[in-house]
């Protein structure tokens, strides 16, 4: 979740101190001149300032016109055009910035932290200049964080085979794998380019995720086409964005350069002997657009966003974006509707003429991307369910889109990393579904790959809450089949050159596939050191939802537990209480200590129940001498719980992970 706010460290002005869009607002207490004693005048038009410390952005009358607003920058300030000099990765491209993309500029502070007052006195500079409108300047905040013994091989190897039958991932090419181009999937996110040590490894795991999907048989071609961008180079707003590591976080500006960086280097990459013709960009991140300052298409940081994907969509990329997660699962009703920029999928792409008349037609690599698909969206949003068709524990309320994939328990377990849920997980299944069908045919337009991937998948019963603008409502919910994708793109083609698995789409398994697992577990229990204790203290979910802040809690890229799971014997066998969770914590946290757990399960009716345990139970926890620590319970209505632990880092520093985690009903 991000929105943007009051920094108590460094600004004692609360943002009520400026007054909304359009407001005529003043600093409270802030003098008329440079730092003197009566209060200036906010112009009109001024974009409030909810996240002080952040650069802005700001949208010029003409491509033609300059950064430096003729040399009336305010001093402390500098301007740049965004699209050219906003990141290392942009200045590296060296293409000169097409049409419309070569108006937006930023505008940042030389040397922050900066005064309050600094604000007005640049709004002050940009009321008088002449080639840009106040009205559309907006502050760059933050964006949502990317939108996670038992850990033994045979453990995750049993998860991996879980989450392959319910993805319906094909590992069998039928020997046509020479006959497949490579595909150009590129994740923004947290990770540089080839970071030796990423401060987040979100990106990694992602790629690891789609690389086994869109790469099922050893392929070093299609492997090294999955590439990471950074997108999310900031940890807050004091220290300066970190290129060469990476961050937790991303402002809406950060995420429209990598865009545009994206595409320019897939460009330049054209012509080379191992170049992919075709390009899809993996976004699994995400704005909470009623956050205050977060999102507002009337001023430029949105508007730079929806540009740079307006040009991808020019150049014949695909777009695929997490439909977002929950933040606060005991507040369900805070948290509703699509993430940004999920949420652009109900918004058209430009067509072939709006394209030309932005300035973004030519380039790309002469493939067709205009159709005759009647579902032509800028971005296509990804919801994600678990192993029977059911939303994930942090969904959003109304957020879910018609395209869905399995999102629970993503993982490759040669890659070392560990399960991630949510809807990154299935934003990535999508993307990878897609770099697997494009590689046998890349003449299919961008928005015929995304329409197969709907029409083959299996439908859930569900209709989407949101859709194209338009388009006939409701749409019916569909989760992908990486099989029947290929099996349909394949239909009519020579097997010796596109595979026919021969499969469809089919209803979930009725243990969600987690047969395997469920045996590896049972060996674990069986002999390992296990604590086990009995009982929990219930209670109703309590709605305490805090203030919002320019960052979201950052979160570990690895869960706190990521194969903790409840066991629910068959009712006919049940003797209550009888059902177990089992927990063993991640070796990451070996230096953190828990200070409290609780769980929450779910019955189908999604009325939730609080489960708060015994101080021994966390002290066994922390103990780490025995490699499972069990709690016998009754839940035996559960369908869907998550963990939230608190932690305490070896710094110090408290913070909180929700913690998704497997149900398995026997």
């Amino acid at each position: 979740m991000a929105g943007c706010g009051e920094l108590e460290d460094e600004f004692e002005t609360p943002m009520e101190a400026f007054d909304g869009p359009g407001g005529p607002g003043e600093l409270a207490g802030m003098g008329a001149g440079p730092h003197s004693g009566s209060s200036p005048t906010l112009p009109v038009g001024s974009p409030a300032v909810t996240c002080p410390g952040a650069r802005l952005i700001g949208l010029l009358d003409s491509p033609n016109a300059s950064c430096n607003l003729g040399g009336t920058l305010p001093f402390n300030w500098d301007g740049y055009p965004m699209f050219s000099e906003g990141s290392p990765g942009l200045l590296a491209l060296g293409a000169p910035v097409p049409g419309e993309l070569g108006r937006y500029c930023v505008f940042e502070r030389e040397a922050p932290p900066m005064d309050p007052q600094d604000y007005v006195e640049m709004f002050q500079a940009i009321e008088l200049a002449t080639t840009i409108e106040l009205t559309e300047v907006a502050v760059d905040c933050m964006g949502e964080f990317p939108q996670a013994d038992l850990n033994d091989a045979a453990v995750v190897e049993g998860m991996e085979t879980a989450f392959d039958l319910n993805v319906d991932r094909v590992d069998d090419l039928m020997g046509t794998d020479w006959k497949r181009s490579n595909i150009d999937v590129t994740l923004l996110d947290t990770v540089p380019l080839g970071a030796a040590n990423p401060v987040n490894k979100h990106g990694l795991q992602l790629a690891a995720v789609i690389d086994r999907i869109a790469c099922p048989v050893y392929d070093p071609g299609c492997s090294g086409a999955i590439r990471n961008l950074l997108a999310m180079p900031r940890e807050n707003w004091v220290d300066e964005p970190d290129w060469s590591r990476g961050g937790h976080h991303g402002t809406q500006g950060d995420i429209a350069m990598a865009v545009y960086q994206a595409v320019g280097e897939w460009e330049a990459r054209l012509g080379s002997p191992s170049a992919s013709d075709r390009l899809i960009l993996n976004l699994s991140l995400g704005w909470d657009r009623d956050a205050q300052g977060a999102f507002n298409t009337g001023r430029a940081a949105t508007m730079a966003l929806i540009s740079a994907l307006e040009y991808a969509r020019c150049k014949g990329a695909l777009v695929f974006t997490a439909a977002g997660n929950n933040a606060d699962e005991a507040c369900p009703g805070s948290h509703t509707g699509p993430l940004a920029p999920a949420m652009f999928e109900e918004h058209p792409a430009l067509d072939a003429l709006a394209c030309a008349s932005e300035g973004y037609s030519g380039g790309g690599s002469g493939l067709p991307v205009f159709g005759t698909s009647s579902y032509t969206p800028l971005v296509y949003a990804v919801g994600a369910v678990d192993g029977l068709d059911q939303p994930l524990v942090n969904s959003r309320a109304g957020g879910q889109p018609r395209l869905v994939a399995t999102g629970i328990n993503g993982v490759n377990a040669s890659s070392g990393f560990k399960a991630l849920s949510g809807t990154s997980v299935a934003s990535a299944v999508a993307s990878a579904t897609a770099a697997l069908i494009w590689s046998y045919d890349e003449t299919r337009t961008p928005d015929e790959v995304a329409e197969l991937l709907h029409s083959t998948g299996w439908a859930t019963g569900a209709t989407a809450d949101f859709s194209l603008a338009g388009t006939p409502a409701p749409m019916d919910v569909r989760r992908i089949s990486v099989c029947a994708a290929l099996d349909q793109a394949c239909a009519g083609e020579p097997p010796f050159l596109c595979p026919q698995p021969g499969c469809a789409a089919e209803a979930p398994l009725s243990d969600a596939g987690l047969g395997d697992f469920s045996t590896q577990v049972d060996l674990v229990l069986a002999t390992a050191t296990v604590d086990a204790y009995t009982g929990a203290v219930t209670e109703v979910p309590i709605c305490l939802p805090g203030p919002w802040t320019n960052l979201a809690d950052p979160q570990p890229e690895v869960p706190v537990c990521p194969y903790c799971n409840i066991d629910i014997p068959p009712e006919d066998d049940s003797v209550d209480p009888d059902d177990v969770l089992s927990m063993s914590l991640h070796a990451e946290y070996a230096t953190e200590t828990i200070l409290g757990v609780t769980l929450t399960t779910y019955d189908s009716a999604r009325t939730a129940t609080v489960h708060r345990f015994a101080t021994e139970v966390i002290d066994s926890l922390n103990d780490g001498s025995s490699g499972v620590t069990t709690v016998t319970l009754d839940v035996p209505d559960a369908t869907v719980a998550s963990l939230e632990f608190t932690i305490e880092s070896a710094s110090g520093d408290v913070y909180s992970q929700a913690n998704a985690i497997t149900v398995n009903a026997r």
